[in-house]
């Protein structure tokens, strides 16, 4: 009654927000005041964007999952492929919402499923972002949308479906023939997301399909690099199985995928699958480190021990001079000190045994200086840099020895000071 006495202008007036009536009616779901609305001005209504993200009515009925109201925008005019601020039709926003029913309302209208935002995304790139395997298959198959379109950073679908942990949408791509060796702009390729993200499936077919095992990124990662970096030991033994290079260094610090197994909390499966393909247990990345090194570093006794079974050197030194019994105590984890102490003691005399703790780095510091100096926030429980002390002390520490460069004094007064404190 107010629509038909105030005149069809106040169709396009606009409140304090910029939306117009045929807006508000709409967010409120009220079909039928939305159908009035339409009686007149309608190309203008419909034409009509909001004032924050430049959304049409299609957007917001897409966005509520009206099908009902959609249906009457489209057939009253409404432009099926309006593009927001963002560069999304309305059919993008079908795809976030996961909206199969809506979807076909779309299809109905014969909306154009090619078109990108302002990142290059398909509708279908967004729902290989959300897992929405169901509609991919129908954008694929009925929309006969593009699967070779790539995103302004060049990923390709399966880049997108791993990274965003969708095996089961990344294997819908791979029956359609999705691309499968392109790299993105980063350099990453579909079997290091992949591998990344534990996708087993995806691995076994990508390699089935002719993917090299040893495909490397920018910083020469390999697939089994990044599948031990993410602790994967399914993906780990797929890709050792189909020959993937244990051998290979990658990053700035030349890393074999030893020493990332090494590093990694309960890594030691994955360490045990590649030892017994043929890891060097003594390679040395750019510092000069071994696995043994990082397991030590990072508080891995399981793998430590492992290690040491396989036959890791304990008398390894790094570039800067530092055992394994250096990292150990330098970073409070006294099992392993003890551990690598006792497995020294099991094939040296006690003498050796004395030289192996007392062993300094380039700057003449031994493992009991490194002991002195451990912090409050590095101990895992109250007595930890205590015991560590006692522990070195009793396997012949020494308390004299000159450093090249530390104030030698106020070390040994911090290290007999614990000791002390100990009892």
């Amino acid at each position: 009654m107010l629509l038909r006495s105030g005149g069809k202008d106040m169709r396009l007036i606009k409140d304090k927000d910029g939306k117009i009536p045929l807006f508000l009616a709409a967010e409120s779901d009220n079909n039928s005041l939305c159908r009035e609305l339409l009686t007149a001005l309608s190309k203008e209504q419909l034409k009509f964007k909001t004032v924050d993200e430049g959304n049409t009515a299609m957007h917001l009925a897409t966005q509520r999952k009206n099908g009902e109201l959609l249906r009457l925008l489209l057939n009253s005019g409404g432009n099926v492929d309006a593009q927001n601020d963002e560069g999304l039709t309305p059919l993008h926003i079908a795809c976030v919402n996961g909206d199969l029913e809506i979807l076909k309302v779309f299809f109905q209208f014969r909306a154009n499923a090619n078109i990108t935002d302002n990142q290059d995304r398909t509708p279908l790139h967004i729902a290989a972002e959300k897992g929405f395997s169901a509609i991919v298959e129908m954008l694929a198959d009925k929309f006969k949308a593009s699967i070779f379109k790539r995103t302004k950073d060049g990923r390709t679908l399966m880049h997108i479906a791993s990274e965003s942990g969708h095996q089961e949408t990344a294997l819908v791509f791979l029956k359609k023939g999705v691309p499968l060796h392109m790299s993105n702009k980063t350099g990453t390729k579909a079997i290091h997301t992949a591998a990344a993200h534990g996708f087993v499936e995806v691995i076994r077919n990508l390699l089935d399909r002719g993917e090299n095992v040893d495909a490397t990124t920018p910083e020469n990662s390999t697939a089994l690099h990044l599948a031990v970096q993410a602790n994967q030991p399914e993906v780990v033994e797929i890709l050792l199985g189909h020959g993937a290079n244990v051998q290979m260094k990658a990053g700035k610090n030349g890393e074999t995928a030893l020493h990332m197994a090494a590093g990694v909390i309960d890594g030691h499966k994955c360490a045990e699958l590649i030892i017994k393909s043929g890891a060097d247990v003594n390679a040395r990345n750019e510092d000069g480190e071994t696995p043994l090194h990082n397991a030590a570093r990072h508080g891995q006794l399981k793998t430590v021990t492992q290690l040491l079974e396989d036959g890791a050197g304990l008398d390894s030194l790094s570039k800067q001079g530092e055992s394994v019994l250096h990292v150990a105590v330098s970073n409070c984890h006294y099992e392993i000190a003890k551990s690598l102490i006792n497995h020294k003691k099991e094939s040296a005399t006690e003498l050796q045994v004395i030289n192996y703790v007392n062993q300094p780095n380039k700057n003449g510091e031994t493992a009991t200086h490194y002991g002195s100096s451990i912090n409050k926030d590095q101990i895992h429980y109250p007595t930890e840099d205590k015991d560590i002390i006692a522990l070195l002390l009793q396997h012949g520490g020494s308390v004299t020895t000159e450093t090249k460069k530390v104030d030698f004094s106020k070390r040994l007064k911090t290290c007999l000071q614990k000791f002390i404190n100990y009892y």
